[in-house]
């Protein structure tokens, strides 16, 4: 809201919250002004339902008390999910029984790969889809994992916007320093402490980086925040790195881009690495 105000357009962000300029107020403001005249539109019961049940709400100074509205009733009289559908056959299901279907038929008559769906489905579903013959690249059942046992995620980090930010020398050193976190169990096979400098590889790519051992990670996993800049040594090329490894920390990097059948896109996120220190 105080961001809103400074751009110039509170009044069409928020403008029950308008005059309200101490944070201090805020809370009991939004619950005096947008919260209690919410609850007020819903005690009128436009849709009947308190009606149906015969129950009357209490006032607002009560509900504020607690927060909780009972509805009485013998068992088979409760409201329950889709009752307007299977007892009281209103707004039926759009299937062409009217029924609920586990299988789609719509999924079933349609190459799904046509549509603006774009993706491959089974019409029943399924924990392994037919047309998937291995696991998801990041799978610890993965064939890959024989040669790159450690499965990597690579989450959003507090200190950029994507890889916006990277370059800002404030949310650097002091601030923040790119790791790689691992499990001590996975640091300990590896003879790696917190500060030692790691290679992290796999078939894509060879990226270096510090690493970091916390018991946050499961053992099998290792994290990198992505967003980092590459930074390549032009001296130590390789085939797998022709412009040099990347000293940085990038872990895009290490990630394929292969396509699966029912995503629109590529798996961008994840994948199987090894990791070893550098020098060894």
């Amino acid at each position: 809201m105080e961001l809103a105000r400074r751009l110039g357009f509170a009044d069409k962000y928020c403008p029950k919250m308008l005059d309200v300029t101490d944070w201090r107020d805020w809370d009991e403001q939004v619950i005096e002004r947008i919260y209690k005249p919410a609850y007020e539109k819903w005690a009128e019961d436009e849709n009947g339902l308190l009606g149906y049940y015969e129950v009357e709400p209490p006032s607002w100074e009560e509900f504020q008390k607690l927060p909780i509205v009972r509805v009485p009733g013998e068992p088979g009289e409760w409201f329950y999910p889709f009752k307007n559908t299977v007892e009281w056959g209103r707004s039926p299901f759009k299937t062409p029984s009217g029924k609920i279907e586990f299988e789609s038929s719509f999924v079933k008559g349609n190459d799904l790969t046509t549509t603006r769906y774009g993706g491959q489905m089974d019409a029943y579903p399924r924990w392994q889809p037919t047309y998937q013959d291995l696991p998801a690249n990041d799978s610890y059942y993965h064939p890959w994992t024989k040669n790159f046992p450690l499965s990597m995620v690579t989450p959003v980090s507090t200190y950029r916007q994507h890889s916006s930010n990277d370059q800002n020398p404030w949310l650097k050193g002091d601030c923040y320093e790119h790791m790689v976190r691992m499990s001590p169990a996975d640091a300990a096979d590896r003879g790696i402490k917190t500060g030692d400098r790691v290679l992290v590889y796999n078939q894509f790519g060879e990226v270096e980086i510090i690493a970091y051992v916390s018991s946050k990670l499961l053992p099998g996993t290792v994290s990198i925040g992505y967003g980092e800049w590459s930074k390549f040594d032009n001296v130590r090329k390789s085939k797998l790195m022709p412009y040099g490894i990347d000293e940085a920390g990038n872990c895009n990097l290490l990630i394929g881009d292969t396509h699966l059948p029912h995503v629109v896109g590529a798996l961008l996120t994840a994948g199987l690495v090894e990791i070893r220190k550098v020098g060894e």
